[in-house]
């Protein structure tokens, strides 16, 4: 049966399930310090009104470190000519041409040789893209 309403105990589970590494405990350490058993830690961890309340913590508490993951992330992309981090940034920031609609997709769709191999192609073809206008 769904939760209606969290009380103490949840809270103090949800505190440490936001944590990275559930703040070093494990589930049966956070069960005690809530006053619960395991099984119903585990119980809650299956609710919805439960596990929205854990994700909206983890949002809260890392959101201030958002711009450090997304300056590691740029660095990554063009760095370490990780493919995969550039169409993170894309799709994070509605950059994608289509919706549903992978870079590679789009942009094999229209690459006269039909193989990007690296990074560089991806950029290039990117690059002709804001320049013709293309979306």
């Amino acid at each position: 049966m769904a939760m209606k309403w969290l009380g103490t105990e949840h809270y103090i589970a949800i505190n440490y399930l936001a944590l990275p590494d559930k703040g070093g405990l494990s589930y049966g350490e956070i069960a005690k310090k809530a006053g619960v058993t395991r099984k119903s830690l585990y119980s809650w961890r299956q609710d919805p009104l439960f596990q929205t309340e854990v994700n909206r913590r983890m949002r809260r508490t890392t959101l201030h470190r958002l711009p450090e993951m997304m300056e590691a992330m740029v660095q990554s992309a063009v760095e370490g000519h990780n493919a995969e981090a550039l169409k993170l940034l894309l799709q994070l920031n509605d950059l994608l041409p289509t919706p549903g609609l992978s870079i590679e997709e789009k942009l094999m769709a229209n690459s006269d040789s039909q193989s990007l191999t690296n990074i560089g192609d991806a950029h290039a073809r990117i690059n002709d893209y804001k320049n013709k206008g293309i979306s």
